[in-house]
């Protein structure tokens, strides 16, 4: 009970903070990491272990055995292109330190002047770099991730930012854990004279693994000033050869459910490794706009 009660006031904590934030700049941000997480629908506060960690929750950190590293890559929607790249490493009963870089760039678009007269065109890109620290606190382990955003449009904006994670240790033999947390708490990007908030989202979720080859995991997301959302997802993982695994993931996402005609929420994606050595693939459908696929590598050493 007592442990449960630290997690409760840990999660509620993170609320209180974030509603003192709001959410209309920087929304590469929430874009995601890796490509095993968005293909469960972005849930991934309780369930996340690689190096990811520090993206989706500080805190799970601590779940990295040794070290990690996640490379994605994605061509996203009409000529823009998405990029990150994550490593953490566990020291023990020091606790995980880790980094993680992102990197959207929108591609080129015209522009027009007052007049509505072209002036040639722009390449807006964003950039944020993040380290962080997490480690066991008694019954549960907590996080922190410090975040520089640097944003590109005509002018350019920056700013720092802040992430906390807590998560559980494990009930009912390790099967269960939750989880929550707040990213992007922060002052807004200011272009030129105007000010926009971050995307200040909370999150609380839980995971539970049902056996080693299935995993289910279900949060849900307050942004500021936005609506909630709930994400959901179920893993699948098979041994299909000497040191090979695969596995098969489903997910679902209310936030993007409905966002443009055509077919959206649903999320689906496939994994296979080999001794440390993965790759993910994710495809989360955009309906008109089109499918965006997600690749990435990891290592675990």
């Amino acid at each position: 009970m007592k442990r449960i009660s630290l997690i409760a006031l840990s999660i509620c904590f993170c609320w209180t903070m974030g509603r003192a934030a709001g959410t209309t700049a920087g929304e590469f941000l929430t874009l995601g990491a890796g490509a095993r997480i968005p293909a469960l629908g972005g849930a991934g506060v309780a369930l996340v272990d690689d190096a990811t960690s520090l993206y989706y929750n500080p805190a799970a950190m601590t779940q990295v055995k040794s070290q990690s590293v996640v490379l994605l890559h994605t061509a996203y929607l009409d000529s823009s292109y998405f990029s990150q790249g994550a490593y953490v490493r566990n020291l023990g009963a020091k606790g995980s330190l880790g980094a993680n870089l992102h990197y959207f760039n929108s591609g080129s678009i015209d522009s027009t002047d007052t007049s509505g007269a072209s002036a040639g065109s722009l390449t807006p890109d964003d950039m944020a770099m993040t380290v962080g620290y997490g480690r066991a606190l008694g019954p549960v382990n907590v996080g922190a991730g410090l975040k520089y955003v640097k944003s590109k449009l005509v002018d350019t904006a920056s700013t720092w930012a802040l992430d906390l994670g807590v998560l559980s240790q494990g009930f009912f033999g390790d099967r269960l854990r939750v989880a929550g947390s707040i990213t992007n708490l922060g002052n807004g990007l200011k272009y030129d004279s105007e000010e926009e908030d971050l995307p200040t989202t909370i999150k609380g979720g839980a995971a539970y693994r049902m056996s080693k080859r299935v995993a289910f995991a279900l949060d849900a997301a307050f942004p500021k000033e936005e609506d909630a959302y709930v994400m959901g997802g179920a893993e699948y993982e098979m041994p299909i050869a000497t040191d090979w695994s695969a596995a098969g993931r489903l997910g679902y996402n209310t936030g993007t459910a409905g966002d443009v005609s055509g077919l959206t929420g649903v999320t689906f994606g496939a994994g296979l490794t080999r001794k440390g050595l993965g790759i993910d693939y994710s495809l989360v459908p955009q309906g008109d706009l089109g499918m965006t696929h997600w690749i990435s590598l990891g290592f675990d050493f």
